[in-house]
């Protein structure tokens, strides 16, 4: 998916601006909507920074210095700022849903309005502590044996409580029209594997505070001999972890394909019931079923059999808590925080408690919401003028795959025919998820949760060996972000990120390729990236290059990471930089997307005469709207946790590393070997 930072104005501008453009023309300004943001603001801009030296700072530097990141952010730009101007309307749905007399159950205003009552009913919910949840954890104390405990876990797994893996439905790798049962990883507390081994002081500090907020948490409820019980409770997720596949051998579709029988899954894992474990579900057994993590599987019985059944119990309660404490009084809430918000994160204070509870209702009921949203602020033109956008993207690939000269004839055929095929969703879905059984009250904020959970659960669940639906949208019309669905070949994009700065409905071409441009064509490189080129236009795993074809390709793949590798922050350790093992198949998708959307838009410009604005032509307002998208100021602590989770690259990695390898870049703004980010022509990395 693609992702997120922006600009701003100093002393020398004017200097500066001579330097790129030179003198003596006249230019118009930028004269679009005074209520909305200027697609390029020159009080973004630090201009004691040349654009050769550092571009990312020079056309972002100012903003960064007059955006401090708010106490409850762990970083700020283009992309929060974006999702703020949405939580305002979105708020405002919910208000007024919430206070409507004139809701009939199970309706979308009815649903979304009362879940927000509940939600922002404090009173209500510090009245209820831990009510929500205390039946349920006196319940899994209560098991006296093995065989107790894991009926414990079949019954969490019908609450939507899924301790040690996961189970999906989702399309088969291998024949992509049909859905099939899928098993995964899980279990970790910390999510990725490394934080449980490796010895840097930021892992060993991760690890020392998540043993003390599991004993706070316990304590809350409480449980006595806490420290202890975390403790074990962090030995049993550290065995775990020990099989569990990394970050970067996930990406690996083969390596996480392996379809099986239901009873060489019995035989895999003997301890768990399945058939126990499928009835909870309320699904028929499957009638096969994707093992992501084989390692993960063949020890899971094992690693159960060897843990006392006290450690169990307490490992189940302790998954309970951390999935609701969310929704629960504000001491559950405030420990919560002061471990994911501010040790994992280096947040200084909670968001306010309506912006909690609506990012709560939208992923609850976020089609619901979204029908609400589109109505009222989507406008028809802007759906019309992305599909020109796409169009012309699309087109000027296909341009480029067939002049290629690493690619052979035949792969090149096989490539065009996946382009042409692609589908592309604008806005919102054609078809609405009808949520009208799903029983939300305004007095039950922990329910409502629960509830709409369950619903949204059973709905994937029931989708299991059968054909695949491809109305289906993966995000909700409000959402801020884009992706592509390699099993659908298909390139969404939700009402969300269709606005400012990524997209202006009456700005100039430049900065509408230069931002929503790029995240089109980003979108649509991935199914040519590391990953998705392991996918026909079928969606199906195959592999459908030369040999030839595909040892070129890893060979600029490989060329081109290492210039990531060699990105370096300091700020985070004396040794961390970007992993390109982790993020190279969204950095290919960034340079594809620089390099693709940069020629539509030549394209465009093409027999046109274009005057410059406020002194940039506009390929210089391309690469400053491609920068401004990813202005951002982000905290230290966050910095480091993306480094070993994100598959994305850091904001100025993602301008700085990808502009380096575009000629344009170059010529635009007299970029010589004298400047510090100058690549020589025969290093620079050029594949779509």
């Amino acid at each position: 998916m693609f992702k997120q930072k922006v600009s701003k104005f100093a002393i020398g501008f004017c200097i500066s601006v001579i330097a790129v453009t030179g003198c003596g023309k006249q230019t118009k300004t930028d004269n679009t909507d005074t209520n909305s943001p200027k697609p390029i603001d020159l009080a973004n801009f630090d201009t004691t920074i040349a654009p050769g030296d550092n571009f990312f700072e020079y056309a972002n530097g100012g903003w960064m210095k007059t955006n401090p990141i708010p106490e409850t952010e762990s970083r700020w730009g283009s992309f929060n700022i974006l999702q703020e101007e949405n939580n305002k309307n979105l708020r405002q749905l919910l208000e007024d849903a919430a206070a409507s007399k004139d809701k009939k159950k199970g309706t979308p205003k009815q649903q979304i309005g009362d879940f927000f009552t509940a939600g922002m009913d404090t009173a209500a919910i510090e009245k209820l502590g831990y009510e929500p949840i205390k039946e349920q954890i006196d319940k899994i104390l209560a098991a006296s044996n093995f065989d107790e405990v894991m009926d414990i876990f079949y019954y969490l797994q019908s609450e939507t409580v899924t301790p040690l893996f996961g189970m999906w439905a989702g399309p088969d790798d291998k024949n992509s029209a049909m859905v099939i049962a899928q098993l995964g990883q899980g279990g970790l507390g910390l999510g990725n594997r490394d934080y449980y081994f490796e010895q840097d002081e930021r892992s060993k500090t991760i690890r020392e505070k998540y043993v003390e907020h599991i004993g706070k948490m316990f304590k809350l409820v409480g449980l006595d001999n806490v420290e202890q019980r975390a403790k074990d409770i962090m030995d049993f997720e550290t065995k775990l972890a020990g099989n569990s596949m990394t970050n970067v051998e996930q990406r690996d579709p083969f390596k996480t394909y392996n379809k099986i029988s239901i009873a060489e899954l019995k035989k895999m894992v003997p301890a768990i019931n399945w058939d126990k474990f499928f009835s909870a579900l309320n699904i028929p057994e499957p009638k096969a079923i994707n093992i992501t993590s084989t390692p993960f599987f063949k020890a899971l019985s094992s690693n159960l059999n060897t843990t006392k059944v006290e450690v169990l119990k307490d490992y189940f309660v302790w998954n309970l808590i951390s999935e609701r404490a969310s929704f629960l009084s504000s001491d559950f809430v405030n420990q919560n925080f002061d471990f994911w918000g501010k040790t994992f994160q280096g947040k200084q204070a909670l968001d306010e408690r309506w912006k909690r509870v609506l990012n709560v209702v939208s992923g609850s009921l976020g089609e619901a919401l979204g029908q609400l949203y589109v109505e009222k602020y989507f406008p028809a033109s802007a759906k019309e003028r992305m599909l020109e956008l796409v169009n012309n993207i699309k087109t000027t690939l296909g341009e480029r795959i067939k002049n290629l000269d690493w690619m052979s004839d035949a792969t090149k055929a096989k490539a065009l025919e996946k382009l042409s095929v692609m589908e592309v969703k604008i806005g919102y879905p054609n078809k609405w998820i009808d949520y009208s059984s799903v029983d939300i009250s305004a007095d039950k904020y922990c329910q409502n949760v629960v509830n709409a959970s369950k619903f949204a659960y059973a709905r994937m669940l029931s989708e299991i060996d059968k054909p695949y639906d491809r109305e289906k949208w993966h995000m909700t019309p409000q959402t801020v972000n884009a992706y592509y669905s390699p099993n659908s070949n298909e390139i969404v994009f939700p009402a969300g990120i269709l606005q400012p700065p990524f997209f202006f409905k009456d700005g100039d071409d430049a900065v509408n390729y230069g931002g929503i441009g790029v995240v089109i064509a980003h979108e649509i490189t991935h199914a040519f990236d590391d990953q998705g080129r392991n996918f026909d236009k079928d969606g199906n795993l195959a592999d459908w290059w030369t040999k030839e074809d595909a040892e070129k390709f890893d060979q600029k793949a490989k060329k081109y990471a290492a210039e990531w590798e060699a990105y370096k922050y300091p700020q985070v350790s004396e040794t961390a930089h970007i992993n390109p093992d982790l993020t190279i198949g969204e950095n290919i998708a960034d340079l594809g997307g620089v390099t693709i959307s940069i020629n539509a838009l030549k394209k465009v410009l093409a027999n046109k005469t274009v005057d410059p604005i406020d002194g940039f032509t506009p390929i210089q307002r391309f690469f400053l709207a491609y920068a401004q998208v990813w202005r951002q100021n982000i905290r230290t602590e966050e910095l480091a946790n993306r480094l070993k989770n994100d598959v994305h690259s850091p904001g100025d990695a993602r301008v700085n590393v990808v502009i380096t390898n575009i000629d344009d870049f170059y010529s635009a703004f007299n970029v010589t070997e004298k400047n510090k980010m100058y690549r020589r022509p025969e290093d620079r990395v050029l594949i779509w």
